[in-house]
């Protein structure tokens, strides 16, 4: 239990949701690269990008490397 909590206010919970339905909704971009249009090089972009955003540590080695580490 964390030791102190914090109190945010309706503008700034609906702008944190925003920005995670936004994220989210990036994921399926990543997939149109690899699967449909075999387009690895935006895939990996994607991938990193999706990474670096969701706080993962490091830099994956590639598109289906970045799916494959657990804590990510």
């Amino acid at each position: 239990m964390p030791d102190r909590t914090i109190t945010i206010d309706r503008d700034q919970r609906d702008g944190l949701y925003e920005l995670v339905r936004n994220h989210l909704g990036g994921i399926e971009d990543f997939w149109i690269a690899l699967e449909r249009t075999k387009d690895f090089a935006t895939a990996e972009r994607l991938g990193q990008e999706f990474a670096e955003t969701s706080g993962c540590s490091g830099t994956s080695a590639g598109a289906s490397t970045m799916f494959a580490r657990a804590g990510c």
